[in-house]
């Protein structure tokens, strides 16, 4: 196993402190020959924002005891956290069950006076991965691996006696139905687990007692099927998209803009030149050199060391998160009112708080290059501080390699300016 297995790993949004470390170390154990500060460093990444996250920006520790020994008193006040929790919110009480039967089973009148129940719970997910069980059975094995705990919750007034739910340990609907747990499982898979789970597409065997005629046949119309499935094109799958590319947000916006574009077209305006840039082997840092790794630098933005700064080539929009602009010393009223939605690459759509206008220069170079980039403020739960997409890269001139995990471009007076991923 090499050291991207480390990068991948994520702590899922309810996942413990401890049973994600348990996972991780399982993993790190399989990982040879890597220096114990990578291995550290990768955990910094994988793990949610919190006090330990916190803890090791600070410390910077160098090794993995290091880390296990200061590790066990955070789970400690992790665990009494979750305890004192669970004893607040257990209801109290006649009218806290009341309530909680209305939450989550909500009665509502049918037309002859009767109650019904209302099952349309609006889901988390709008797509549920196919299982290749009854959810009864994974949800036995999420039990026993410790990824899911049951929630009981009370029989609501007029349910349904003759369904019940295994997850909720109470009466009214199925456990194949219930779209909590739908929910939950899906976000589990999502994050990695029950993989054996997963539906997968799977051919059968040859008959062997067919005869060499019809296995042709059989294999000729096979082919002819899979070309044909392979020219439909079931639906595009786009990232980011929104902001000022493309001429505005706006529509009349960007058919102002395809028109200037047509207009160039036909006078012949020559096109923009620009300096060569290559990229050689000396270009190489990462430690491992089948890494699939992001690019991720250090940018310095309204004169902030800011790092954590995703480079993203699919998004049309330059993105500064809430919680990044809180941290610096500009006044809200530098911000700019931005009305449009910008979209994301499952098709969810994203408010924002506006737009501002920062100085950025790429690197820590202390002659590089000074741009203006426009922002859009975001709020959302992400480990990265900003995002450069198009607008800003496209500003800046910049190349990437990927493979490299380097970044360049021009400068003044000839020069090429090279960040490298942090």
């Amino acid at each position: 196993m090499t050291y991207t297995a480390l990068m991948r790993m994520r702590q899922g949004r309810e996942e413990s402190l401890k049973g994600f470390m348990e996972r991780f170390n399982r993993t790190a154990r399989q990982v040879r020959n890597v220096d114990q500060r990578l291995i550290v460093s990768a955990l910094t990444s994988a793990l949610r924002p919190g006090p330990f996250v916190d803890y090791l920006y600070t410390e910077e520790l160098q090794t993995m005891a290091e880390l296990q020994h200061k590790l066990t008193s955070f789970i400690r006040i992790e665990e009494g956290r979750a305890y004192h929790k669970a004893q607040e919110s257990e209801p109290r009480g006649q009218v806290q069950r009341e309530n909680i039967n209305r939450r989550v089973h909500r009665m509502e009148e049918g037309p002859n006076g009767q109650r019904r129940m209302d099952q349309s719970r609006i889901l988390q997910h709008t797509h549920h991965t196919p299982l290749n069980a009854p959810r009864v059975r994974v949800m036995e094995e999420a039990l026993r691996l410790d990824l899911l705990k049951v929630v009981r919750a009370p029989t609501p007034l007029g349910a349904d006696e003759n369904k019940y739910c295994r997850y909720h340990q109470n009466r009214g609907h199925t456990t194949e139905d219930c779209n909590t747990l739908k929910d939950k499982l899906e976000s589990l898979v999502q994050a990695g687990h029950l993989q054996k789970f997963v539906r997968r597409h799977q051919t059968r065997a040859p008959n062997v007692n067919t005869n060499k005629k019809d296995r042709r046949s059989r294999h000729d119309r096979s082919r002819s099927r899979s070309r044909s499935r392979e020219r439909v094109v079931r639906g595009v799958i786009n990232t980011i998209s929104g902001g000022f590319a493309g001429g505005g947000p706006s529509v009349s916006a960007r058919k102002r803009h395809l028109r200037s574009l047509h207009h160039v077209n036909q006078v012949g305006v020559d096109r923009k030149s620009m300096h060569v840039i290559s990229f050689s082997d000396e270009d190489f840092h990462a430690p491992d050199p089948d890494q699939d790794d992001p690019m991720v630098i250090v940018a310095m933005i309204a004169r902030y060391q800011v790092g954590k700064v995703l480079i993203d080539q699919g998004s049309s929009a330059n993105i500064l998160y809430w919680k990044t602009f809180q941290q610096m010393d500009i006044p809200e009223g530098a911000i700019r009112p931005f009305h449009e939605q910008i979209v994301g690459f499952v098709g969810e759509r994203v408010d924002t708080r506006g737009y501002v206008e920062l100085k950025v220069s790429l690197g820590l170079e202390k002659d590089a290059k000074e741009l203006q980039v426009r922002f859009l403020l975001v709020e959302a739960d992400t480990s990265y501080n900003a995002l450069l997409g198009r607008p800003c890269l496209n500003a800046f001139g910049a190349i990437i390699s990927t493979p490299h995990l380097v970044l360049k471009y021009p400068a003044d007076r000839g020069r090429v300016c090279t960040v490298r991923a942090n």
